[in-house]
């Protein structure tokens, strides 16, 4: 595989899609670093707190009345509860037990002096956190759905690296053809722009787990519309006429807007 361009200007473009990808890292972790991780850890303590105030809650109301007490509380912070007639939570391998997200919460999640806190990361459905609470007279599990417990990167910060990524693989295999699109994840609701390339009948998305696949199955499982097509020469073109890499076709507001309600 060719690292460099040949020519002149394809080095330079080269280089330019290099520093805007660099770029675009470092300002995902400064967003990180500065919003993401302060966000969670107080995501995570607003939790904890709830969570000992239930279980103060709990230790204060008879026996008979905590289940109904509990399922109030479930419906208003939007947590999980076990169903009926199961004692715990699924367990899938201890490992999962003892997880990054485990880790992180322990410092906030209600204890017992002297008591190790139980708590078990769920995978299996919706991702949860369950946390067990110990009180005379019982012990209740209380599952928190992942997606409460951290503050993830905004989708717009990571939009723009798939043009980056494609125009970096095009640059290097000449013979590839860039291609700039409209897509849907997998089982996701939501059309957006993207970019990839196509070489010997696979798709090579850097951004995506896989990074390659067949044509075929990619254009299938993420229904591929509004497709525009790049040689290495027209992209090379169009990154240093336009000054950046992409989008660079001219899809009116109003089939955008369509696109992104799944109209067309």
């Amino acid at each position: 595989m060719r690292l460099m361009p040949n020519s002149l200007i394809g080095r330079t473009s080269f280089i330019l899609v290099v520093v805007l990808i660099l770029s675009q890292l470092f300002s995902n972790y400064l967003v990180r670093h500065f919003y993401v991780e302060p966000q969670t850890k107080q995501r995570m303590a607003l939790i904890g707190k709830e969570l000992t105030l239930i279980k103060q809650a709990l230790r204060e109301l008879p026996v008979v009345k905590r289940q109904a007490y509990l399922i109030e509380v479930a419906k208003q912070q939007n947590f999980l509860l076990l169903p009926t007639g199961r004692r715990e939570p699924v367990r899938i391998t201890l490992r999962q037990k003892e997880g990054p997200l485990v880790k992180e919460f322990s410092t906030y999640a209600p204890k017992n002096p002297g008591e190790k806190q139980q708590m078990i990361m769920q995978q299996q459905g919706e991702r949860a956190l369950w946390v067990k609470l110990r009180v005379p007279g019982g012990s209740y599990w209380i599952g928190v759905p992942a997606s409460q417990l951290r503050v993830k990167l905004p989708w717009q910060w990571w939009q723009g690296e798939c043009y980056e990524a494609a125009l970096l693989y095009a640059l290097t295999h000449p013979d590839a053809v860039l291609v700039h699109g409209w897509i849907r994840r997998p089982n996701g609701a939501r059309w957006f722009c993207h970019a990839w390339c196509e070489l010997d009948d696979v798709v090579h998305d850097l951004t995506m787990p896989h990074k390659s696949e067949c044509i075929e199955e990619y254009y299938k499982s993420r229904r591929v519309l509004h497709t525009t097509e790049y040689s290495y020469d027209e992209a090379v073109e169009n990154m240093t006429t336009l000054g950046h890499a992409g989008r660079w076709d001219d899809l009116d507001e109003a089939t955008e807007a369509l696109i992104e309600q799944g109209c067309c």
